[in-house]
């Protein structure tokens, strides 16, 4: 069983993750002090302390904001692509999430595809046809693993 709570707690440290790796993209205002709030919100939530050390030293590398506006856009742009670089980098390694698929329009609809197969065999399921305990369960359990993850556990049970 799902906490609920963790779950949400989760969902919200990731998109958090996700907006700072968006907002790190702007150039044209003093990203400064909104990366250094949303990274002090992303260290006050239930995260790994060496994540939340990585975080705070990653926030030290920001350009200082007291400078006049034209030296803090251009110290931005030159440190901006390797500090991005570390901030994706660090949210891979910690969170799992952010990773540059590369992926292309046919792996869009492939993705897309597969989801609605799926949201077709969970409203089937939730339905009233009638499944075995034993498919349901097997179902439920294999639902969103890979198909290596799959084999495996074909294998395993033979």
């Amino acid at each position: 069983m799902i906490d609920k709570e963790l779950y949400d707690s989760d969902f919200m440290i990731d998109k958090e993750l996700y907006d700072l790796l968006s907002y790190e993209n702007v150039l044209y205002f003093y990203p400064h002090t909104m990366l250094e709030n949303k990274i002090d919100s992303i260290m006050e939530n239930k995260i790994e302390l060496e994540f939340k050390r990585e975080l705070q030293k990653l926030k030290s590398e920001l350009p200082q904001s007291n400078q006049p506006k034209e030296n803090f856009r251009a110290s931005w742009r030159r440190k901006r692509p390797v500090w991005s670089d570390k901030l994706r980098n660090l949210i891979i390694k910690y969170r799992n999430i952010c990773h540059d698929w590369q992926l292309n329009n046919y792996d869009f609809l492939v993705l897309k595809e597969y989801y609605h197969a799926n949201v077709l065999l969970l409203n089937c399921l939730n339905s009233d046809c009638y499944v075995s305990r034993e498919v349901r369960q097997e179902i439920e359990d294999t639902l969103l693993l890979p198909t290596t993850e799959i084999q495996k556990r074909k294998t395993a049970s033979l």
